[in-house]
């Protein structure tokens, strides 16, 4: 019985190897099925290939169907054998991790800006939790390519939207937002859950401007304008200098609308 059990296992791990699902990771997808046939392996050895081998063969159709991890814990809930698979398969989709101090790095959807645009591209980016300690967050936007909205002498407009993290139902600690760009910029604020008469300042490039919505926000709000550097290194030196820490960074090749995460 476990030799055939065996046998179903490596023909399922060499089918499902072969053709990894559409909007399935790879990297998750591979320690999902590697780790199945792994465990068929020790249960074979321990002599408790059973109704948990069919369970094996199960979780990988978990992962095309793209069934979320809670729901597969439930699975684990009833199955106890499957929790180290569980568990291999939660470290593998785990998202990016805060680095202290902050460190640049190609981002992902755990970072917590985020751009929009039909189609973008986010160069580079990181996330710290160096300012935690600090009276205020700064999160600084390095815009590579900001004319595709611009008309003559028009700037191009991007809107960047502010709400707080999950965790937070109010956000009420002071923000800084350095906004670099090569062209003038119209920045015009989105914001949510922001608590008022907190102070928040706005260091953008010349020529560029902040738009404020409608109300009582841009009361505790400053607008300054610098002669910022371009390079992404030069940038996170001019924040370090003034205020010794950056929350996130954010090189941005072309974006319609940025969405910031505010919180620590």
């Amino acid at each position: 019985h476990a030799s055939s059990s065996r046998v179903k296992c490596l023909f399922e791990f060499r089918a499902r190897l072969r053709i990894k699902p559409y909007g399935v990771r790879h990297s998750t997808y591979t320690v999902i099925v590697w780790s199945s046939y792994l465990l068929c392996s020790v249960w074979e050895l321990v002599g408790s290939v059973q109704e948990d081998t069919l369970l094996l063969l199960f979780l990988p159709r978990l992962a095309s169907e793209q069934r979320s991890l809670p729901a597969m814990w439930l699975t684990a809930h009833i199955h106890p054998s499957a929790i180290l698979f569980l568990t291999l398969s939660s470290l593998a989709s785990a998202g990016p991790l805060s680095r202290s101090p902050c460190e640049l790095l190609p981002v992902g959807v755990g970072h917590p800006v985020q751009a929009m645009l039909k189609s973008f591209t986010a160069l580079s980016g990181c996330a710290s939790r160096g300012t935690t300690s600090l009276p205020q967050e700064v999160h600084i936007i390095n815009l590579r390519r900001s004319n595709a909205q611009g008309d003559g002498e028009k700037p191009a407009e991007v809107a960047l939207h502010l709400r707080p993290i999950q965790s937070l139902p109010v956000h009420q600690k002071p923000l800084v937002f350095v906004l670099n760009s090569p062209h003038p910029v119209l920045w015009k604020l989105r914001t949510e859950k922001l608590a008022s008469g907190v102070k928040r300042i706005f260091h953008v490039a010349e020529g560029s401007e902040v738009h404020f919505e409608a109300g009582n926000f841009s009361e505790s709000c400053e607008v300054k304008v610098e002669d910022l550097p371009h390079g992404n290194e030069h940038l996170l030196s001019w924040a370090h200098q003034r205020y010794r820490a950056v929350t996130s960074f954010s090189e941005l090749k072309m974006a319609h609308d940025v969405y910031i995460k505010v919180g620590e």
